[in-house]
């Protein structure tokens, strides 16, 4: 793996301007206003900070602070295990857990960088420049960008090089009769990707599900072709070597299974109509967002010319509504990435055309599979049949795993261009694709000082109490943000906050909102006056009576005037 001066200093500039693409924002603010927001970014960095817990502080690794006296309590939420691991150790230094919080996210975007490198420039042995510029699309890309503001697990995406990276590691091991390294990097791949799953199970599912139908797309065109004894023999001489492959990922992924298995049968997972819901319609595969660069221009060329029209000079504003379904791809990113697979396969012959061939394959149905026509989708059939597909609501995800695929295709036409020698038409189309990646979302909606100074308003805690609940203040729209609807705030505000205060003092709640919740969880709108649920101390007292909590032991956060009550003295 040998690398010029010149080529080193390229690559790592690349990955600067990649992170100021990104981060812009945040370096001109001092990192004052942060990606997310006061809801599910709060949820992460709780999750986040038991991680720091656990390496420092004696928690169990499954068990959060929130929901208590449940166990197991991770496993309503996905583990975000691979960031904490990142976390923590800032967050020791830092002691500023939204600071530490975003310092892991750019942390992720270098390993995202760099891997998706190596695996196209050593792996897919793709040129250099065709890698570099993979690496940054895939990095900077519009659909990533605006969904983990709001969702930081999706950037667990950026380890799937690693895990494609160690297989082909695997598989070349296996050709070599290599059985020291071969057992290595099964360990290597099993300890990842176990890992993937502890951290987001979104991605890490969606990788798994793509790898098995990209198996079997290769099986049905190898069996069409001259390929297919070749694989019937791989099969036979190395079936204890696939056993065992498949014996040690078993073996990793046990204590996500202890963990989530037990979860799944509590909560019974998501109902179809959830799924059916977020599942894409056709031309969301092109949903953008509406602060995406094509949108905007579209926006003022139309202003220009109402103007011109009516003799004004106005321009009028665009409200900012984010959704789940804004994961799609901008259009020449999208038709480049499949040019340079179709060009790929008509250039190759045999074993490598084969896999092109799969791949290219694997994607169409990857895009086929999670739309919906009314009420119809393909995708009932994975949610009736296919292990996890239940634990997936939001299925119009699969489009931003997605995007690692189509990264690789961009960086193969990029690879094909740049052997036909055409310099000015490789710049040209770079530049329309990182244009198309250029988008204005207002995702900065966490006030690292706001939000901090929250959690120092309170007094200490009274030593008497040991378990706490939150009492909150009704929603105001003349004092709440404009983008929180009633809904939202009277479920995510007072649990957000006293699962993160729970994790920052060690100090278990009774209170949280998660994915999913436990079975007797009532404590939304956990107001005093919160017709027609019963005023919060009651709903409280009578969960602690059902889970043994002594009302000596049991206070609350009145965040109407931020202080600690007990409720019996």
């Amino acid at each position: 793996m040998i690398i010029s001066i010149k080529n080193k200093i390229i690559l790592n500039l690349a990955m600067i301007f990649s992170l100021l693409f990104c981060y812009s924002k945040q370096i001109t603010n001092h990192f004052t206003q942060l990606f997310g927001d006061n809801y599910d970014t709060i949820i992460e960095t709780s999750i986040l900070q038991h991680w720091y817990n656990v390496l420092f502080c004696h928690e169990k690794w499954n068990l959060a602070q929130y929901f208590y006296p449940y166990q197991k309590t991770l496993g309503y939420n996905d583990g975000y295990f691979l960031f904490g691991m990142i976390y923590a150790p800032i967050f020791a230094i830092l002691k500023d857990p939204f600071l530490a919080n975003e310092i892991t996210g750019i942390f992720l975007h270098v390993i995202g960088f760099y891997s998706f490198y190596i695996l196209s420039k050593y792996t897919f042995k793709f040129s250099y420049s065709s890698s570099i510029f993979g690496s940054f699309i895939f990095v900077i890309s519009n659909n990533i960008f605006m969904q983990a503001a709001h969702h930081m697990q999706i950037l667990v995406i950026y380890f799937l090089p690693t895990l494609c990276i160690i297989l082909n590691k695997i598989k070349l091991y296996i050709s070599q009769n290599n059985n020291m390294k071969f057992l290595l990097y099964c360990l290597y791949f099993s300890l990842l990707y176990a890992a993937c799953l502890l951290t987001g199970f979104y991605i890490s599912w969606f990788f798994t599900f793509f790898i098995a139908i990209f198996l079997v797309v290769f099986v049905i065109i190898s069996y069409k072709s001259d390929n297919f004894q070749y694989i019937k023999d791989y099969f036979s001489k190395n079936i204890k070597k696939i056993i065992f492959f498949i014996f040690t990922n078993i073996i990793f992924l046990l204590p996500f299974l202890s963990v989530y298995l037990e979860k799944a049968t509590e909560t019974g997972m998501h109902h179809w109509s959830d799924s059916h819901h977020f599942s894409p319609h056709i031309y969301d595969i092109f949903n953008i967002g509406s602060f995406n660069i094509y949108p905007i221009l579209l926006h003022y060329c139309l202003d220009i010319l109402h103007n011109c029209m009516n003799n004004k000079n106005h321009i009028s504003n665009m409200n900012y509504v984010y959704s789940e379904f804004s994961s799609g791809f901008p259009p020449i990113t999208l038709l480049i990435s499949f040019l340079g697979i179709i060009n790929k396969i008509r250039l190759l012959e045999n074993k490598e055309k084969i896999f092109y061939q799969s791949f290219f394959v694997a994607n169409i149905i990857v895009f086929i599979l999670p739309l919906r026509l009314g009420i119809i989708s393909p995708w009932h059939l994975v949610y009736s049949i296919v292990p996890g597909a239940k634990g997936l609501r939001v299925v119009v995800r699969f489009f931003l795993f997605e995007t690692f695929p189509i990264c690789i295709g961009l960086a193969c036409f990029y690879d094909m261009l740049e052997k036909t020698k055409k310099r000015y038409f490789f710049l040209f189309l770079s530049f329309l694709i990182i244009i198309e990646q250029v988008n204005y979302s207002p995702v900065y909606n966490l006030s690292r000082n706001s939000s901090l100074n929250i959690q120092k308003s309170i007094p200490k805690k009274p030593e008497t109490c040991k378990v706490f609940f939150v009492i909150d203040k009704p929603f105001d729209e003349k004092i709440t943000s404009s983008d929180i609807s009633k809904n939202t705030y009277d479920l995510y505000h007072a649990n957000v906050f006293a699962m993160f205060y729970s994790e920052l003092h060690n100090t278990p709640t009774i209170a949280g909102f998660s994915t999913f919740n436990p079975p007797d969880w009532n404590f939304a709108s956990p107001y005093q006056d919160a017709v027609p649920l019963k005023p919060i101390i009651e709903r409280a007292l009578q969960y602690a009576h059902k889970h043994q909590i002594t009302d000596s032991s049991l206070c609350y956060i009145d965040l109407r005037v931020n202080k600690w009550v007990k409720l019996k003295e």
